[in-house]
């Protein structure tokens, strides 16, 4: 028995469960809305002093809401650890998965009003707290088999008061094979399930319910997989801008036409319940089941609608207790007898259902008996159940919607369709067909293009398509959009929206996705540029794009900017996610400008055998055997130490064969090759013929030359990317660039802010880390021809930022701390501003931004192709 108080227009509601009143908090709930101040305010008094006021009741709703999340969260990992207690007691990994599935739909079917009796499963757990061990596993799989039995006389046989709930969930309790080697379910488990149990499960939210799915996986596992669970702000950015809001303006204009009002909306009813919907990467189904609600609300709307239109209700009190078989004939007049119309114009009152919705999920890695990983179903059940819970959770809604009248989907309708596979290697036409789907949306695995080994390695994207050139060198997620591209072309109408790491709209991935958009004839009609995610501890950045095929392209497109700043109307989006055309830029081996050559730093092979310390390079040149080698020992930079050493901290091994000769027998020189050697042995198959030359680089890239050198990646609060000059004889690692002998004008431009604007566009990202490249960021950039006055500028805005670099050396400041944003020094501040205003207008810039900036350059650079 519930008391539900209802605000504004009776959609929302507070409801106070009268049985629980034993609980302080329901008491003292009750007295707060039964009070006279709370019902009835004085007159003469405006909205904002009624006491309390109605902005107090919806954050009273609110808090309601942020709670119903905490429990969910909180009770979704507790299951999480029961799965865990399962498997310790001998439960097959597919045993515990249905195991807890089961359990946590009874807890919540318990709180429902799917049991006829509340509590009921409470009471069976309080009961089995009394049961001997060994009679516990067999009670529980006889109330498992009872609620799938249909027949009343066997089911109240087996488990007097339970109801029939179908579904699948429960199905082949009865056969399911127990290995011998599990233990009795010790009292441990099932206090835990009972102390679970006795919390409030109808304020359970099916969308946190996925951290049922992250608990059962280590962190490791999950970065394997590149599972995250979605939350379910991040889910509406999706179906807000895929579908929800296009919807919502189709309901709007309904609903206020002038003619046929009802036919309308009957019309436009009965669409929502032909929509159809694809998550190629469900994991735990959020996605599905936010996607499932939202399309409920809207329909529940559209039936208070017609109610309204028609004069049409329900009343508690007249013979009506069951709306279940209600629908609408065509002139939306509700009617139980179907077989009195023609079944062409009637429709069932609530239509949508989570047939409608399917999904794919290879499950969760894990390793047999013969050691071999094998993927179980537990995030497919979880799905499942989670779209249960909320198709009654729905049910319930519209109850409180129409008086409080039961509608009741029990027993179970047909499940979602989502099936166990690897996405990318089956063909998503057979889990629904092309030509009858509506919509692909999801978030597939983060996986970036380096990390797809592991203990648990995905197919190589290059399997799967053979024919796209350098595949394995993006991101993973790139395989959902070629997989979605696939299903495009036999629907011109299917719309797609996908989560996917930022990389995919960078550096040489954006090039390579970009064309892979046009060659399929794909327009982006929406796009999130990069905002962080942040759910669970996970540090990944994201960003979201919606595209179709281009026949049915927007002229009016959404772009989100990043961080989600602000909403804009464009007329296009390329595949840096910028308000642009196509960009099409191309990686070249060769400065377009033909300035000076770019070259990685060396890769030495040698397990850092080579690298020795400063303190140790110290010693060595007083060492009696070190008098003669030491020349052979020159400073070391990686990426690293270029941004946050002043001075060389390790020196590192160079020689060439006539070198190598010379000192052969000096036995430092000899124990350094030998375990290079060594180590050699034991590197990849194709690089082991290096063992046989310990004293060779696998890429020797010294030159003995002053250089600049540019870190690779860079991290950190800075406006723009430090580069920094090194002398003569220093060795740089393969974590940076280098340029030798660089012109002081042309180390001032790639110090300019006109720079750091190309490379915020079209660099790469390693996390949040800027990633330089050469035959992008360095040869793609224009180097516009100079007069001798301009580099003679150039030149001296260079030399005063060294000489204020070397000030700031000598103080112990690293170039890291130097170009901190937030701690730059004025100097050195104000000098790189003098820089930026000439460079700019160097090259013409009128709008001095990173977007101002990038098409000044790109505008050069097509000139140039």
């Amino acid at each position: 028995m519930e008391l539900r108080i209802y605000t504004q227009n009776r959609i929302e509601a507070h409801s106070i469960d009268l049985r629980l009143l034993d609980r302080g908090d329901r008491l003292e709930q009750l007295i707060y809305f039964l009070s006279p101040n709370s019902l009835i305010p004085e007159i003469n008094k405006s909205d904002e002093d009624i006491n309390p006021p109605f902005a107090t009741l919806k954050e009273n709703f609110q808090d309601e809401l942020a709670l119903g999340l905490r429990v969910s969260a909180d009770r979704a990992l507790q299951m999480g650890e029961v799965h865990t207690h399962l498997v310790d007691l001998g439960f097959t990994q597919q045993q515990a998965d249905k195991t807890v599935v089961r359990l946590a739909f009874l807890m919540f079917a318990d709180d429902t009003d799917i049991f006829s009796e509340h509590g009921y499963f409470t009471n069976f757990l309080e009961y089995e707290m009394k049961e001997k061990p060994e009679n516990r596993l067999s009670n529980l799989i006889r109330l498992f088999t009872a609620v799938d039995t249909p027949d009343d006389a066997e089911r109240n046989r087996l488990e007097s008061g339970a109801p029939y709930i179908n579904g699948g969930l429960f199905s082949g309790a009865d056969t399911d094979t127990y290995n011998f080697h599990i233990q009795d379910l010790d009292d441990e488990i099932i206090q835990k399930l009972y102390e679970i149990s006795k919390d409030d499960w109808s304020k359970i939210n099916p969308i946190v319910f996925g951290s049922m799915y992250e608990g059962a996986m280590d962190s490791k596992t999950r970065r394997e997989i590149g599972a995250h669970y979605t939350s379910e702000q991040n889910i509406m950015k999706v179906i807000d801008k895929l579908f929800l809001n296009n919807l919502r303006i189709q309901f709007n204009r309904v609903k206020n036409s002038k003619n046929s009002t009802v036919s309308k909306l009957l019309s436009f009813k009965k669409s929502l319940s032909q929509l159809t919907f694809l998550d190629p990467a469900c994991g735990s189904g959020n996605f599905l089941i936010v996607t499932y609600r939202e399309i409920r609300k809207l329909e529940h709307s559209v039936i208070q609608e017609i109610l309204t239109l028609t004069h049409q209700k329900f009343d508690t009190g007249f013979g009506v207790n069951d709306i279940t078989s209600y629908g609408f004939n065509a002139r939306g007049r509700l009617t139980s007898d179907r077989m009195a119309v023609s079944d062409k114009t009637w429709q069932p009152l609530i239509g949508v259902e989570v047939k409608q919705f399917n999904g794919i999920e290879i499950g969760i890695p894990y390793k047999d008996d013969l050691g071999v990983y094998r993927y179980n179903g537990y995030p497919i059940d979880i799905a499942k159940a989670g779209m249960w819970m909320m198709d009654h959770l729905m049910n319930r809604e519209f109850s409180n919607i129409i008086a409080g009248i039961p509608y009741v989907r029990i027993p179970l309708h047909e499940s979602a369709n989502i099936i166990q596979a690897d996405s990318l290697k089956i063909d998503w036409n057979n889990v629904i067909c092309a030509k009858d789907l509506s919509y692909i949306l999801g978030n597939p695995p983060f996986i970036g293009a380096k990390i797809k080994k592991g203990e648990n390695p995905r197919v190589r994207l290059s399997e799967i398509f053979p024919n796209i050139k350098n595949i394995d060198n993006m991101d993973y997620v790139v395989g959902w959009f070629l997989k979605s591209f696939e299903m495009v072309k036999r629907n011109d109408l299917l719309k797609i929206g996908l989560v996917a790491v930022s990389s995919i709209s960078k550096g040489i991935q954006a090039i390579r996705l970009g064309k892979l958009y046009q060659e399929n004839k794909i327009s982006i009609n929406f796009a999130f540029q990069t905002f962080n995610w942040d759910n669970n501890g996970t540090n990944v950045r994201v960003v979201i794009v919606g595209f179709n095929d281009k026949s049915i392209e927007l002229d009016d497109k959404i772009l989100v900017t990043e961080h989600n700043k602000k909403e804009l109307i464009v007329s296009h989006i390329n595949e840096y996610l910028l308000d642009d055309a196509w960009i099409n830029l191309s990686t070249k081996t060769q400065q377009i400008s033909n300035a000076s050559e770019i070259k990685l730093g060396s890769l030495c092979l040698d397990d850092n055998n080579y690298r020795i310390s400063s303190s140790e390079y110290e010693k060595l040149k007083y060492n009696v055997q070190g008098r003669g080698i030491i020349q052979y020992f020159h400073p070391f930079f990686g990426a690293y130490e270029i941004l946050n050493d002043i001075s060389p901290k390790e020196y590192i091994l160079h020689l060439d064969s006539e070198e190598r000769k010379k000192v052969s027998n000096n036995a430092i020189i000899k124990d350094i090759l030998y375990r290079v050697g060594v180590y050699r042995e034991s590197v990849a198959k194709a690089d082991q013929y290096l063992a046989e030359y310990p004293w060779k680089y696998k890429r020797d890239r010294f030159y003995n030359n002053e250089i600049l050198a540019i870190p690779r990646h860079s991290s950190g609060p800075r406006d723009i990317l430090p580069m920094r000059y090194l002398a003569k004889g220093t060795i740089i690692s393969d974590g940076a660039y280098q340029i030798q002998a660089a012109p002081l004008w042309l180390f001032s431009i790639l110090q300019s802010s006109l720079h750091t604007g190309w490379l915020n566009i079209v660099s790469g990202r390693l996390g949040e880390s800027l990633r330089y490249s050469s035959n992008i960021a360095y040869n793609d950039f224009v180097f516009i021809n100079l007069s001798e006055n301009d580099k003679s500028a150039l030149n001296d805005y260079a030399k005063e930022i060294l000489n204020i670099r070397k000030q700031l050396f000598q103080k112990g400041i690293s170039l890291a701390q130097m170009y901190d944003r937030n701690n730059i020094p004025f100097r050195l501040k104000e000098v790189h501003t003098k820089l930026d205003t000439f460079v700019d207008n160097l090259y013409g810039v009128t709008e001095f931004t990173d977007i101002g900036r990038f098409h000044r350059v790109l505008e050069l650079y097509n000139l140039k192709k």
